[in-house]
């Protein structure tokens, strides 16, 4: 036995016929805080998935639009997570092993809940689940077809609200709205299908900040998702500090309630990065977006 967990099942037995079954054991979301506590340990090296958890605890919406599950090899918290996210056609994974890769491993090649026949996003691709993918594109008869490569930039808990963040001439803040659905999907380079569900849910639960002209049309806006991501100015309104300001003011507010914020930066996209950084952001690590299909 690899070490189960009965804490959540009724009995030695009732664990063991799980783990012949089904090597990845979903764990509940009321036990997810425990999973918490074990990132905490090595901080920030995962912060990631901590603030992961975190924002789908806060918000079951984002859980229930993801439907989101939550796994462990074998059902053991040691083991680290995969969390599962069904769309309507397709998977995006998120894997972060713990102690022990090769249970995770083996549980990836073994799992009949991931469908390796269809084209599979791997979201925040660490270099040690990089390379384990790699090991396993042969046994699951995968390729990785595309792979994007993103850096972490972590703001610790010690940071101070910005209290200088003087609104721009002739503007004001406000939430993103349904009537912007459109100008927001089309300015984000990844958009598909069912993009905008997943911002009207983001619009829905607060989690969008946006400057706004007196016209009442959004100059520059960025979304929380347990990350800062999706920063965009209109490009008739760039190098006017509007991009600095709306960042600022979202940090203000993500700081007052979650006290841990993490962005991801394209390694392409070097002002943003550099803004972040000028905002007090550490770099660190880096991560990948990977895309694998069926060979």
């Amino acid at each position: 036995m690899l070490g189960v967990d009965t804490r959540f099942f009724g009995s030695r037995l009732e664990a063991e016929l799980v783990q012949i079954m089904e090597s990845l054991v979903k764990i509940e979301s009321s036990n997810w805080s425990l999973l918490q506590d074990i990132f905490r340990e090595n901080w920030p090296r995962y912060v990631v998935p901590y603030m992961l958890l975190d924002t789908h605890i806060r918000y079951p919406e984002l859980t229930k639009l993801f439907q989101l599950k939550v796994y462990c090899p074998y059902g053991n918290f040691s083991n680290g997570i995969v969390a599962i996210k069904n769309y309507e056609t397709s998977q995006d994974l998120i894997i972060y092993p713990l102690n022990n890769t090769s249970a995770m491993e083996e549980c990836l090649r073994t799992t009949k809940l991931i469908n390796w026949d269809k084209p599979i996003e791997i979201q925040s691709t660490t270099e040690e689940v990089l390379q384990m993918i790699m090991r396993l594109c042969s046994k699951l008869k995968i390729k990785i077809s595309t792979k994007e490569k993103v850096f972490t930039q972590y703001l610790d808990t010690d940071t101070k609200i910005f209290t200088e963040v003087r609104l721009p001439v002739d503007t004001y803040v406000g939430q993103l709205v349904p009537k912007h659905l459109g100008l927001v999907n089309s300015a984000w380079p990844y958009k598909y299908s069912w993009s905008q569900k997943f911002f009207k849910c983001l619009m829905n639960n607060g989690l969008t900040y946006a400057l706004y002209s007196m016209d009442h049309e959004p100059l520059a806006w960025i979304t929380y998702e347990g990350v800062l991501t999706h920063l965009h100015c209109v490009p008739e309104h760039r190098n006017k500090g509007y991009a600095e300001f709306i960042t600022k003011h979202a940090i203000n507010c993500v700081l007052d309630s979650v006290k841990h914020i993490v962005a991801y930066n394209v390694e392409t996209n070097v002002k943003s990065q550099k803004l972040f950084s000028k905002l007090g952001f550490k770099n660190i690590g880096h991560a990948y977006f990977t895309l694998v299909e069926p060979k």
